[in-house]
């Protein structure tokens, strides 16, 4: 089920208004698996000087089980990529696998190794993505509003139970840069070249980004 309403004046092309939207969903309880989640979207389109306009767009979710159960890893959140924090591999941001060092042998006889949470990602049960961006026409393309370019800063995270050990996974991840968005005749496609700021050598970082399917 969901709630949503949208005043912006163009689809492809917003440059004024805004979008509000609200689903959730949730399991029967007579089913094996039980789990619901709640999901936000916002969008505001203001317009500057010239044809410039400022665009933010706020994402956040929420997913829990219960009747004592866990969310499933299946429906678990991802973060990272287009469409989110650019900058990033996609789904590569929040928790990660547990990955434990070679067992050695001590000169005592006993063995010892060690674990660190640095393997892929495994999503969580919250996230929330901030974009914002400054948009203009692409330069040369006149009145061609099907095609804009844009800055932007985006920063956003995915989050589980709070692990102490997955504290340095689960820190806020910001990135700057710029992106083409256009509407071609197979879809949207859009382009970006981000900078991660802050990032960490346990990081994926991939600067040059592409997909199908989002405007923002």
């Amino acid at each position: 089920t969901g709630w949503a309403r949208d005043t912006r004046d163009s689809l492809i092309y917003p440059t004024r208004g805004w979008l509000q939207s609200i689903s959730a969903e949730s399991t029967l309880p007579l089913t094996q698996v039980k789990f619901f989640k709640i999901n936000y979207q916002g969008q505001v389109f203001v317009p500057l000087i010239a044809d410039f306009v400022f665009g933010v767009n706020i994402e956040a979710g929420f997913g829990n089980g219960y009747g004592g159960r866990s969310l499933p890893f299946f429906q678990n959140y991802y973060g990272g990529g287009v469409g989110s924090v650019r900058g990033y591999e996609t789904n590569s941001l929040g928790p990660r696998e547990a990955v434990t060092s070679a067992v050695t042998t001590n000169p005592d006889g006993t063995t010892s190794s060690s674990t660190s949470y640095t393997g892929n990602a495994i999503g969580g049960r919250r996230k929330f993505t901030v974009n914002n961006e400054i948009l203009f026409p692409f330069p040369g393309t006149k009145n061609d509003k099907s095609v804009r370019g844009s800055f932007f800063v985006d920063a956003g995270q995915v989050y589980d139970k709070g692990d102490p050990l997955q504290k340095d996974n689960e820190r806020i991840h910001f990135s700057t840069g710029v992106a083409i968005a256009w509407q071609s005749p197979i879809g949207a496609l859009k382009f970006s070249y981000a900078i991660p700021i802050g990032s960490k050598p346990t990081d994926k970082a991939q600067r040059f980004q592409f997909q199908v399917g989002t405007l923002f």
